[in-house]
């Protein structure tokens, strides 16, 4: 494949299972920009879009030919964002670039959610786009099915979807949702079998350290136990000092959980399910058991408050 642009976005705890440690993790995607330099004439401007607040874009930045353009919120950088508020619509703040500064609107949430506007922006200045222009397109950008998305059938409640299934994510989509809820934030999720086994422990953490009271569920499992891996993460909440019954409760079933979740929330609070997204089904040794989270948090809903 011919790239023409390449973004790093952050280097976390992920994929060792396949990786083995930090540093093959580190190179394997720094594949993607040692190959930008691979097919330079195809008249298209070629550019490197990093992430400085991340020290490994120091990295990224050694091994690739074409030109590097930087983002960040906290490190010196080319395009960054400042004064961030959060409403009901979204987030605004100002994005700064050669000295212009343009004011921007996004219905997505949380700073991670920023940055990634930033590396948008970046991207689309880098192939010959108005830094003002690409700042006005990000107001019309709806968001990604499955990441932080609201699901709403009247009920009295915030209830969102996303993908979170690392520590690292999970951290980031709780910090958000827990800034915007007035009430008690719940979170469902599992760990998928077959994957790094630290991120049962570290997912954990995170709920912890955001999250009011947590459904430990099905997620995945694939050959491994379901109630095995529950129960691996039960015992890392436990670890970080949660008690069972009080602050946490298992429920192998996802659908249940769900609705386990939906009738312990009231106004004010929020209900985070987290781990499959978009994803439609579950996997239970071999067999792929249809699934859509999002369609089936409506129908529990719809039976729930009767819309």
């Amino acid at each position: 494949c011919a790239f023409d642009v390449g973004v790093f976005t952050n280097l976390t705890p992920d994929h060792l299972d396949y990786h083995g440690t930090m540093e093959q993790y580190r190179d394997a995607k720094a594949t993607l920009f040692r190959m930008l330099g691979d097919s330079m004439d195809k008249g298209v401007p070629k550019a490197a879009v990093l992430n400085a607040d991340d020290p490994a874009s120091v990295y990224m930045r050694s091994v690739t030919a074409v030109r590097a353009l930087t983002y960040g919120l906290r490190a010196v950088a080319e395009f960054t964002a400042h004064d961030i508020t959060i409403n009901e619509g979204g987030m605004r703040f100002e994005v700064r670039h050669g000295g212009e500064r343009v004011a921007a609107r996004t219905r997505l949430l949380g700073e991670y959610n920023a940055a990634n506007c930033l590396a948008a922006v970046a991207v689309a200045v880098s192939q010959g786009v108005a830094f003002a222009d690409a700042v006005a397109a990000l107001e019309s950008f709806r968001g990604v099915p499955g990441r932080m998305e609201m699901i709403d059938e009247g009920q009295p409640f915030r209830v969102v979807v996303d993908i979170a299934s690392t520590e690292q994510a999970m951290r980031n989509v709780l910090s958000v949702l827990r800034d915007a809820t007035p009430g008690r934030l719940f979170v469902v999720f599992g760990a998928a079998g077959e994957r790094d086994r630290e991120r049962r422990s570290g997912i954990a953490r995170a709920v912890v350290e955001r999250a009011d009271y947590a459904i430990i569920t099905n997620e995945d499992p694939r050959s491994e136990s379901a109630d095995g891996i529950i129960g691996e993460i039960a015992d890392a909440l436990v670890r970080e000092g949660w008690a069972e019954r009080e602050r946490f409760e298992r429920m192998p079933d996802r659908r249940d959980a769900l609705a386990g979740a939906f009738a312990l929330a009231v106004a004010g609070d929020t209900v985070l399910l987290a781990g499959k997204g978009t994803e439609q089904s579950i996997v239970i040794g071999t067999v792929h058991h249809p699934w859509d989270e999002r369609a089936v948090a409506r129908d529990l809903l719809r039976e729930r408050f009767g819309v």
